[in-house]
Order: structure tokens, then C-alpha cells, then sequence
């Protein structure tokens, strides 16, 4: 009763929330929480097509009720952990403290407000972004992978730095933490922007285990790629054209999106039914590549396919000698150097299909016998 009431309740507000403030902070505007970068620079990046058909003013879908309360729980997340940080001997100030940080290549003022400013016991100021995530993704992270990054909170602390600076010159890092909605673990980055070479350093990252990994992976032109990004999304809008979709509609993005069964289904019908069957030659370098990459992998997929077929059958015939020495040895159960071995036995239904084919619904009982291998 409650459980499915709470989501209703959460879907039917949100749906208000977007009402009343239809005309007013429903208008795009590119501001430091929708930063991101080209899909040449960052292969896993925000969504071209949906940042342009919010610049271009479309009415998004309604949010299930529970994508409502994932969303509005990292707000609540962010405040807990700001509550114990309060605790410790790191000062945190300047809350949702607005920075105009950066002007768009057609002129239009950037501005956004930080989580705060972290005050070090060295007496040292460093930006500070909270964000609350998944558990697969925060595990994603925790492994330290350098391609594997939080890419668009990346840009977004980039931005930040870069407001900072005409509030204070000497603020030239940033922690990034991220806490485990599932968990409540946390991890951090460790970032350091240089003006100069307009390049952002992911320096290390720190997870609450105490586990420290040194990424040390620079982030050349980041603020130009960035910009660059935002004047694509102008560029689509003011021409009133969507560009092509980057992801499949399987992606986790295409999921959340409020432009989801718009572009995937209105959009692509649409599309298709204006194509031109002509048989064109395409003379183009960077599509016969793209292509002939497609093949390439398509046949490395093929082949690592037939090996893993190979090796099953390896392992079957493997098992099927370990069955029959349990059995030789008179053994259920067995350990073997840092093994152990369990023969258990099960037993399931399966229709004849010898006997399918002739309408006769008759089944059969199979023994099957099962080998459990667990290290000791």
C-alpha cells in the first residue's frame, strides 16, 4: 500500500514541480551542472541530443516515481555528509556560494553555485563537489581505472576552479567525493587545474578503506573542450536540427531521459522515412574506417566466441573426469591441495522432443550429476 503510494505521490509532484515552473527554471541554459565535452574528446560523455533538444524547448516525459526519489535522495546525501565533515577538523564554508565562472564563445556568462569550500588543517582552500551515486558505479570507480573517470563531474569541478579563481587566486584544487548510496563508502578525487595549459590532473583517488591509487591522468584543453561542446548545442538549436544519436538505446543515458521514447521511436521514424535509397557511393576516409572497424571487431568477436565455445567443451570433458574419479574413489565429497570438491546430485523435468513432435506431451526424469569447486 505505502510502497507504491510514495512513488505515485513522488511522480504526481515532480509532474507539479514541472508545471509551475514551466517558463522559468525549465529554460536551458548551459551552466556548470550540464558541462561535458565533445564525444571525440571523452568517449562516455553527456548527451549531445539531449542537451540540444532541451535547448531547443521540448517538453520532456514525466520521471517515474522512483528516478524522482533517486534523484532527490543525493541532495539529502550531500547534506548528511556535509553534517559529519562539520564534525571534523576540516572546515567546510561557502555552501551554494554562486561563481560566475566562465563565458561561453557567443558570450554568455556561466554561472553556478559550488558545494563548498574544503579549508585543509594546513590552511589550504580546495574546492568542493559532493556527488551520491550507484553502487556499480561507485565500484566502477573505486578500481581506479584512468578510463574509467566521472568524466562530467570532471568538467563541472573544472568550471568551478576557474570561477574561483577571481574569488580566490590560490584555490587551484578540488576534492570530488562520491559516497555509495548502497553503502555509504566513500571515494574522492584529488584534482589540480594549471591555467596556464588549461589542463585539469586527476591526481590519486581515496577511498574511505583507506585504499590510495595513483591515476595521474591530465586532462589537456578541458575548459576549450568544453566550450566547444556548448557552442555545438548552440549551433544545432539556432539551426532548429537535432544532431545523430551517440548512444544506443540500450545505454544507461537513453534510460534516464526525458527525451527517451521521443527519440528513439517518434524521431526515428521520421528520420527513416526522409532517407533517400540511392545507392550512393560514400567517398569518405573516416566512414570507410568507421566500417571497416565495425568488421574488424565484428570478426575478433567471432573468434574469441569460437575459442570460449572451445574451451567449454574443455571444461565439460575436465568435469566429467573429475566426476568419474569421485566416483572411482567412492567420494562425495573430497579436498584436494587448496580444493574442495562436492559431487551433489538433482534431478529436473525435460520434455521429450522426440516426443513433442508427435503431440505427445510426455516427460521425462534426467539425473544430473554436479561438481561444486570452491578454494578452501
Amino acid at each position: 500500500m505505502i510502497a507504491d503510494l510514495i512513488l505515485q505521490v513522488a511522480k504526481q509532484y515532480n509532474k507539479e514541480q514541472v508545471a509551475n515552473n514551466a517558463g522559468n527554471n525549465s529554460v536551458y541554459r548551459h551552466r556548470p551542472s550540464n558541462s561535458s565535452f565533445t564525444h571525440d574528446y571523452c568517449h562516455d560523455t553527456r548527451c549531445l541530443r539531449q542537451m540540444v533538444y532541451q535547448s531547443l524547448g521540448f517538453p520532456q516525459e514525466d520521471l517515474a516515481g522512483r528516478a524522482v526519489l533517486v534523484f532527490d535522495d543525493s541532495s539529502w546525501h550531500e547534506e548528511l555528509t556535509k553534517n559529519w565533515i562539520d564534525k571534523s577538523i576540516i572546515k567546510l564554508h561557502s555552501s551554494q556560494m554562486k561563481v560566475d565562472c566562465i563565458q561561453t564563445i557567443r558570450g554568455q556568462q556561466v554561472s553556478g553555485s559550488i558545494d563548498g569550500i574544503l579549508t585543509l588543517p594546513t590552511g589550504e582552500d580546495i574546492l568542493f563537489e559532493h556527488k551520491a551515486i550507484n553502487c556499480n558505479s561507485w565500484e566502477r570507480y573505486a578500481k581506479g581505472d584512468p578510463t574509467e573517470l566521472p568524466w562530467d563531474y570532471l568538467a563541472q569541478c573544472a568550471i568551478y576552479i576557474n570561477g574561483l579563481n577571481k574569488f580566490n587566486p590560490e584555490i587551484k584544487k578540488a576534492c570530488l567525493l562520491m559516497k555509495n548510496k548502497n553503502t555509504s563508502a566513500y571515494l574522492e578525487y584529488l584534482l589540480s587545474y594549471d591555467f596556464k595549459t588549461d589542463t585539469l590532473s586527476v591526481n590519486e583517488l581515496i577511498t574511505s578503506q583507506r585504499d590510495i591509487v595513483e591515476i595521474h591522468h591530465n586532462m589537456v584543453g578541458i575548459l576549450d573542450n568544453i566550450l566547444k561542446k556548448w557552442d555545438e548545442v548552440d549551433t544545432y538549436s539556432g539551426s532548429k536540427k537535432l544532431p545523430l544519436r551517440p548512444y544506443p538505446a540500450d545505454n544507461w543515458r537513453c534510460q534516464y531521459c526525458g527525451y527517451k521514447n521521443q527519440c528513439q521511436n517518434t524521431d526515428r521514424k521520421t528520420e527513416f522515412e526522409v532517407l533517400q535509397d540511392s545507392g550512393k557511393v560514400i567517398e569518405d576516409k573516416k566512414a570507410f574506417d568507421l566500417i571497416d572497424n565495425y568488421f574488424i571487431q565484428k570478426a575478433e568477436k567471432s573468434r574469441l566466441e569460437s575459442q570460449a565455445r572451445k574451451f567449454e567443451k574443455d571444461l565439460d570433458f575436465m568435469k566429467l573426469e573429475i566426476e568419474n574419479l569421485m566416483l572411482d574413489l567412492g567420494l562425495k565429497k573430497a579436498v584436494c591441495g587448496k580444493y574442495s570438491v562436492n559431487l551433489t546430485q538433482t534431478e529436473r523435468e525435460l520434455v521429450d522432443k522426440e516426443l513433442v513432435n508427435k503431440n505427445a506431451f510426455y516427460k521425462k526424469t534426467y539425473t544430473n550429476l554436479k561438481i561444486n569447486e570452491s578454494e578452501v
